[in-house]
């Protein structure tokens, strides 16, 4: 179901069975009881009869991405939509985006871009608008950061889709077929295709040109993943049939000034999948301390280099202690470890390990990082709570770097308890 923050009017996805239960919302962080809105989300009144190309059938929506209120620094109803009433195209309701064929012909696309219906992506587009819009975008991508050029007159657009229809048929359709792969698993799949809709609302139409412009609010489907996003779409309607011809990103004004509080703190409050709240921020290569002698940087990179070595098992043992005692120069390096390590192996996750023991012991922090990752009822952590332990990382150093003091390690003789009095006279009788 999509429930609503009823102070900033965030809205997110969560699983109909936490209906009554309090949330969080991850966009102001208010607590409120979850209740569904006018729209819910189950599978079973989420399905979409969705109709593409000749003959191509129902396709099914995929299972909806069960999330706690995360937000992200999105507003749906408050600002997603137009601030005024938007004149609707024949037979397409704002309020009803699942069956309006409109929305319809926007979500096709993100279905069968998930599934790699390449061939049913092209059908649902525009040619010669898409190619005009990309040549433009393209134009623009090139252009010196400085010399941004102004947006395209309706006469370069006319140019452009003239240059397509100029274009050989089967040029055309390499050109589309493109396009198309490029939603599916290409650099355009993390605006289509690794996302799934689940509301939306009309922008804009104009009847003298026959477009619309319509914004989808979409959720990963990356499992264990709860952030939400909004794709905006513009559509033409060719023959009875609407065909898109852009598709972009948008970013709320709640968006944008999320990724500017983030900006400017460094860090972010996070709300994983499982409820827990957090501080990550993403990490990035650090330099050595201003104050580390140039001896003791280069001895820290060999200590670490040694350490990640995994075929020197005690040599790596005895390199991780001596990084433990050298303490708080030590950690920008490994941090940066935890950066350029990848988790794409399991070799890969037990070097990763290595650093976050070596922290651990310094810093007295545990930010839940564990080599393996979850699989049924075996010992390990799920993917996202590992890739969040690094990010906690970073935003644990960058509040406390310059205030932290490692530990001093106290001889375990302080940690007995003092003797009594009576035990002291005990002691020098014996001893006398």
């Amino acid at each position: 179901m999509i429930i609503q923050c009823p102070g900033c009017h965030a809205r997110a996805r969560i699983a109909d069975s936490l209906e009554g239960a309090r949330v969080s919302c991850g966009e102001c962080g208010r607590v409120y009881v979850a209740r569904a809105t006018g729209r819910r989300s189950s599978a079973s009144s989420r399905r979409l009869g969705l109709w593409f190309g000749l003959g191509a059938g129902v396709v099914a929506l995929l299972a909806a991405v069960l999330m706690l209120v995360q937000g992200k620094g999105t507003k749906y109803a408050a600002d997603a939509g137009p601030e005024k009433p938007v004149a609707a195209p024949s037979g397409v309701d704002p309020a009803d985006y699942e069956r309006s064929p409109i929305f319809q012909a926007a979500i096709g696309v993100h279905q069968a871009a998930a599934l790699g219906q390449a061939i049913t992506v092209q059908a649902a587009m525009y040619g010669p608008r898409v190619y005009a819009w990309k040549q433009t975008v393209a134009s623009a991508a090139a252009a010196p950061a400085e010399n941004e050029p102004a947006p395209p007159t309706a006469e370069a657009r006319q140019a452009l889709e003239a240059e397509f229809a100029a274009l050989p048929s089967y040029r055309q359709q390499e050109i589309l077929a493109g396009y198309a792969e490029s939603m599916c698993q290409g650099e355009d799949r993390d605006i289509v295709g690794a996302w799934q809709p689940f509301d939306g609302s009309l922008v804009a139409y104009d009847q003298a040109t026959g477009t619309a412009r319509i914004r989808l609010t979409v959720s990963s489907r990356e499992a264990g993943s709860t952030e939400n996003r909004h794709v905006e779409w513009t559509l033409y309607e060719d023959r009875g049939r609407w065909k898109v011809t852009s598709w972009e990103r948008w970013y709320s004004e709640a968006e944008k000034k999320a990724t500017r509080k983030k900006r400017d703190k460094g860090y972010e409050r996070v709300t994983l999948s499982d409820g827990s709240i957090v501080l990550e921020r993403d990490p990035e290569p650090l330099e050595h301390l201003a104050d580390t002698p140039p001896e003791l940087r280069a001895r820290i990179d060999q200590l670490i280099a040694t350490m990640l070595d995994l075929e020197l098992t005690k040599e790596a043992t005895r390199a991780r202690a001596q990084l433990v005692e050298i303490g708080r120069p030590a950690i920008p390096r490994l941090l940066t470890k935890l950066y350029e390590i990848p988790l794409d192996t399991e070799a890969q996750s037990i070097q990763v390990n290595q650093v976050d023991v070596a922290l651990r012991a310094i810093t007295g922090q545990d930010h839940g990082y564990r080599p393996m990752e979850l699989v049924g009822s075996a010992v390990g952590t799920t993917k996202e709570r590992r890739e969040s332990a690094i990010r906690q990382w970073f935003a644990w150093w960058y509040r406390n770097e310059k205030t932290f003091v490692a530990a001093e390690k106290k001889d375990l003789l302080e940690e007995l308890i003092p003797p009594t009095e009576k035990e002291k006279r005990g002691l020098e009788r014996r001893d006398g």
